[in-house]
Order: structure tokens, then C-alpha cells, then sequence
């Protein structure tokens, strides 16, 4: 089931964001691990995230920002480590998808590196397609990284 987090989700979703930070999809340093999901620090609200859960477990969740009147970006999306490579990020992404044209948006749009291989090919079978590429934008464990803004038509 995929559902509108609310604050009671914070923990779940602050620790299945903790545990799923690497390298290979996210050029920031990791944070504190008793950072909260929710609130100014991370600029995300209950209501523009996405939960996927089932038999009331937190599986992972999508989050949407708005860029402009057409556009949303897809800021996050993350699956708990021992619910991967079931559907669930498929999942949310189709929530998300029908969500954003649902609030009547037109366009999504995400930020992926090139490194993130299972990411690029969720988001390429859901549609997405490249817009831009930063070649070597970051250096990641000593190597150069691209970052990629990928984009779909709503």
C-alpha cells in the first residue's frame, strides 16, 4: 500500500533514509543519524512524501518538491535495504507520477548520478529521459562522478 507519510512515520523514514545513503547515490557527507525526517533542516513535510508500506511496515518512501507551477522534482526515493528488488521503488515512482498530475503538475523532473546504475534504470523504464549531464561534477572515492537531471511529460 502506498500512502501520505505523517509525522509518526519520521523514525521509519529518517532511519530507512540513514541506511540507504552511499556514495554511489549521494554526493553529501552522511549526517547525524538522529537527524528527523521532517522539519526545516530537511525541507520536507508530511504531505509531500509518499510511504510504501505493508502490514503496517515502513518500506520506503518517495519525496516530491515543487520547482515551479509546472514542474515537481522527485527529491529522494529510497527502499529499507531488506525490501529491495520487490517492486516497491517502481511503486512509488508510479505514486508519485500519477500524484504529481494529480496537483496538476506537467513535468517531473530528478538529480541522479551517473554512478547510480539500479536508479538510471528504474527511472529510464518509468519514461524518464536526460536533460542534462554534468561530466565529473563530483569526486566520489576518488573518482569523477556525473550528475544527471533526468525529466518526464506528465
Amino acid at each position: 500500500m502506498i500512502r501520505t507519510a505523517n509525522v509518526a512515520d519520521d523514525a521509519e523514514l529518517a532511519r530507512i533514509d540513514y541506511e540507504s545513503w552511499a556514495p554511489v547515490n549521494s554526493p553529501s557527507p552522511l549526517w547525524e543519524r538522529s537527524r528527523p525526517f521532517f522539519g526545516e533542516q530537511t525541507r520536507t513535510s508530511p504531505a509531500d512524501v509518499l510511504v510504501a508500506q505493508r502490514t503496517g511496515i515502513v518500506l520506503g518512501y518517495v519525496k516530491l518538491r515543487r520547482i515551479d507551477d509546472s514542474t515537481v522534482r522527485l527529491a529522494g526515493l529510497a527502499v529499507d535495504r531488506r525490501a529491495r528488488r520487490a517492486g516497491i521503488g517502481q511503486g512509488l515512482l508510479s505514486a508519485a507520477l500519477a500524484e504529481a498530475r494529480t496537483r496538476g503538475y506537467t513535468r517531473a523532473d530528478l538529480k541522479v548520478l551517473g554512478s547510480n546504475h539500479v536508479a538510471l534504470e528504474l527511472y529510464r523504464r518509468a519514461g524518464f529521459v536526460e536533460l542534462e549531464r554534468v561530466p565529473g561534477r563530483f569526486v566520489i572515492e576518488g573518482r569523477k562522478v556525473d550528475d544527471l537531471t533526468l525529466a518526464i511529460a506528465l
